[in-house]
């Protein structure tokens, strides 16, 4: 967990002034834990998500991103899929990111609460871990706290002063709403692209672990310069460090797995990432004054990221804390 606790909160620190557009509805996620309320929450996203990526792309790239069925099944898994019948993604990522993206209200100014923050988060991934178990093993999930209930161990987390103020702040509010969307942004684009670069064709036990592995990262590009294309920042999304946390920590773990090393993708996250900002003029026009500090935290980020996977790669487990 040492990985997540030096890049994340920094993180979303810094994306807090890219004026992303909210195209959800303003109320559509509240901390509610009723999978048919998420499911429709998530539902309610797919449409504008259409229009703002969608007709950024190729000719070939837009009519599959436009017309491509996706379906919102109702559990609370941590599911995104792609085939040739179209996407599934499960109501419960809508549940898990609103969770989490309430998280960050825990840290407040970016101050002395972000150790609050960090208390949420190692507890919320555990428990996702933890469900993922039981849930091979057709066991009952174990529940999980909302923010609003979570009895940390910092003096923040036990007033939950930053959450009560955050819940009548319409700036705050309207950020955690960003960052919501952002993160499934960023899994439906991942999943479109595995359906323009054909991934979708291959019978699975017919490629390689390394092929799969290989048509996740490229997934990722595709979703990234999607992304670019369009006007909407998705730099804020939390699914490439809930993806971090979970997906593996060894070199070994990803010689069997079908997918890379979650720091990996994260490293390449970051690249792509600053490589956007360097190089796309909106971005620019967006952060404005605030442009200049954007982009000395997504290079320090980066940095920090791949030199987790340098430790990863050379045995370790963990990444250094700086």
């Amino acid at each position: 967990m040492s990985k997540i606790k030096i890049l994340l909160c920094t993180t979303l620190l810094a994306n807090l002034y890219l004026d992303s557009v909210v195209y959800g509805s303003k109320s559509a996620f509240a901390q509610v834990a009723d999978l048919g309320f998420y499911e429709n929450a998530v539902k309610s996203v797919i449409p504008g998500f259409r229009r703002e990526f969608c007709p950024n792309l190729s000719s070939a790239d837009r009519v599959i991103c436009e017309t491509v069925p996706i379906k919102v099944v109702r559990n609370w898994a941590f599911l995104a899929s792609a085939s040739e019948g179209g996407i599934t993604i499960s109501a419960g990522l809508g549940y898990i990111f609103d969770s989490l993206s309430w998280g960050y209200v825990l840290s407040g100014d970016g101050g002395n609460s972000n150790d609050c923050f960090y208390e949420y988060f190692t507890y919320y991934i555990g428990i996702i871990s933890a469900n993922t178990e039981r849930a091979r093993h057709n066991l009952p999930l174990m529940p999980a706290m909302s923010v609003a209930n979570f009895p940390g161990q910092s003096p923040e987390c036990r007033k939950n002063v930053h959450y009560n103020i955050a819940l009548n702040d319409p700036y705050m509010r309207e950020f955690q709403l960003k960052t919501v969307e952002s993160s499934l942004s960023f899994v439906l684009l991942h999943e479109i692209g595995h359906v323009v670069k054909r991934h979708v064709a291959f019978e699975k036990s017919s490629i390689s672990l390394q092929r799969l592995r290989e048509f996740e990262m490229e997934a990722d590009v595709w979703a990234m310069q999607a992304a670019s294309n369009s006007k909407y920042n998705i730099s804020g999304s939390m699914a490439p460090f809930f993806i971090g946390s979970l997906q593996g920590g060894t070199m070994d773990w990803e010689k069997n797995s079908d997918h890379p090393l979650g720091i990996r993708r994260l490293a390449n996250f970051y690249r792509m990432v600053l490589d956007d900002l360097i190089k796309n003029p909106v971005r620019r026009s967006q952060l404005g004054s605030h442009y200049q500090d954007v982009l000395d935290e997504n290079r320090e980020l980066k940095r920090r990221a791949e030199n987790c996977l340098s430790v990863v790669q050379s045995g370790g487990d963990a990444c250094p804390d700086e």
